[in-house]
């Protein structure tokens, strides 16, 4: 049995690896079952060339000068009509810029030497150009815009034909890669909108090759937006087959077991799925204790995919959407009330960032949450401080007289420390 996570293609290089996924690596190899991770959007990014970018520049330049996008669906037709300008002067940009590009890639191998203000500024603006005139782009902004909307599998498809060749090889490339892997259940993490239309092509793509796969969709956006989308009952079987809703530790071993039939596809825990035309939601009655939850792992990851010189790890306290304070109307968190908020023992959240510390020789951490409590960070520190871990580390900090000037002084500290 393998368990294949996926990240897909977005419109932005990535700094470090995004949470979530590396905490359902854990659980799985904690009980010894097989799972992988591949980065697509990194490969993607690996995959380029000279030639490749210029061929992929040569085909917007088609689309534009032979008009081919007055040929497209009312809404496209307009979209490129609009953006024929700012488009141009991405595929100029690339034009003028592409005998920098192999350069670059050889220095993104020395990864310090890359992150200079010239090199990483070059970086960002090449594959964002890149990125930002695909026809990938457009559609997910489109739709978030609506209050109650269809995401039309047509339109979804459509994108897929009219991409550049050099989209499209890719794509056909890594999911023949990902079909030999023969893998048992594939977990594609679509975060946001940007994740959206990628991650669901390369939904289809596999389903179309591997209708057996059992596909399951995680993160942030269709948790955010499933009930809305009025036609979601259509992407069950042609996309996917469930949708984890909610904290997933608990969900990637209990479809485990469904695919084992060792339990009924009702017991699977925080997943959506269609039964008879009918979209059921099997929510956990049990909430998942963290301090027994085993170590991230980040197993599979590349540091040389990410752009900051150092490999910078993310790391939770808590798994909910909320904070210890929740009382702020403009938060895009306050729907979940702080009573639901839940963190860690100060000493198993130690633990795990000492022994991610050593297992990935870095001293380079992300706090994910949305913020931590004062006594909480006080304790964190003094931990760190007296293990003399050194570690560096961002963090997400409310504005709460609590942290006085003494307090922020020792978190500092930390990160200066021997």
């Amino acid at each position: 049995m393998l368990y294949l996570f996926i990240t897909p293609e977005i419109d932005y290089p990535e700094e470090m690896p995004l949470p979530g996924i590396p905490s359902l690596l854990g659980m799985l190899k904690s009980k010894n079952i097989r799972c992988e991770y591949i980065n697509i959007n990194s490969e993607f990014i690996n995959y380029l060339d000279n030639k490749k970018i210029n061929i992929y520049i040569d085909d917007l330049f088609y689309l534009y000068n032979e008009k081919k996008y007055l040929k497209f669906p009312t809404f496209y037709k307009k979209y490129f009509s609009n953006k024929k300008e700012i488009n141009m002067k991405y595929i100029n940009y690339l034009k003028k810029n592409i005998s920098n590009f192999q350069v670059f890639k050889e220095k993104r191998k020395k990864r310090k030497e890359m992150y200079n203000y010239i090199n990483y500024t070059f970086y960002l603006n090449f594959i964002t150009s890149i990125k930002n005139s695909s026809l990938f782009n457009p559609l997910p902004i489109y739709y978030i815009n609506e209050i109650n909307f269809d995401i039309n599998i047509e339109d979804i498809l459509f994108i897929y034909n009219n991409i550049s060749f050099v989209y499209r090889n890719f794509y056909e490339e890594k999911i023949e890669q990902i079909i030999n892997k023969k893998p048992d259940i594939i977990g594609i993490q679509i975060t946001s909108d940007k994740f959206a239309i990628s991650g669901l092509i390369l939904a289809y793509k596999i389903k179309q090759k591997r209708p057996n796969i059992h596909i399951n969709i995680g993160g942030y956006f269709f948790e955010e937006y499933y009930k809305r989308i009025n036609n979601l009952r259509n992407f069950f079987g042609i996309f996917f087959d469930s949708i984890s809703i909610g904290e997933s530790t608990t969900t990637v071993c209990d479809l485990i077991k469904y695919l084992n039939k060792e339990i009924s596809i009702d017991k699977v825990t925080n997943i959506l799925y269609l039964r008879e035309e009918k979209l059921i939601f099997n929510k956990s009655k049990k909430q998942e204790k963290l301090d027994e939850l085993p170590f991230q792992s980040f197993d599979g990851y590349n540091p040389d995919d990410y752009s900051l010189p150092e490999f910078v790890l993310p790391v939770r306290a808590s798994l909910t959407k909320s904070c210890y304070w929740g009382n702020c109307i403009y938060c895009a968190c306050s729907y979940n009330n702080k009573k639901s908020y839940r963190i860690m023992n100060v000493k198993r959240f130690v633990e795990e960032i000492e022994y991610l510390s050593k297992k990935y020789r870095t001293n380079y951490f992300a706090f994910w949450d949305n913020a931590l409590p004062p006594t909480y960070l006080s304790e964190v520190a003094d931990s760190l401080i007296k293990k003399n871990l050194n570690i560096k580390y961002s963090i997400y900090l409310r504005l709460d007289k609590k942290f006085d000037y003494n307090l922020l002084k020792k978190i500092g500290s930390v990160t200066t420390n021997g």
